[in-house]
């Protein structure tokens, strides 16, 4: 079992989107071999930042995180995935 530290904010337009300087939300899942889902819930145009605490993961929004829907994510590392929709669900599994 590790740890997927999951962060959601608004979006800030600077060429790109960003994340703002404070985030609205933020939750610890642990995850393993089966997906599990964060419980946050994403407001339309916010930003999701995900982390793999202790161990690869693959992280996907709106779908099921597999290793063929999910992006990948290096033990260490964090991913931005947005613009998210009202409702979003990020999910994460061990790769």
């Amino acid at each position: 079992m590790s740890t997927m530290h999951v962060t959601i904010g608004e979006a800030v337009q600077a060429g790109a989107p960003v994340f703002a300087t404070h985030p609205r939300a933020a939750e610890a899942v642990t995850t393993s071999g089966t997906a599990a889902s964060a419980t946050l819930f994403p407001l339309s145009g916010e930003i999701a930042r995900i982390s793999a605490v202790d161990a690869a993961l693959y992280v996907s929004a709106d779908v099921t995180a597999s290793a063929t829907t999910g992006y990948y994510v290096a033990v260490g590392t964090t991913i931005e995935l947005g613009p998210l929709k009202d409702g979003s669900i990020i999910s994460g599994i061990e790769a």
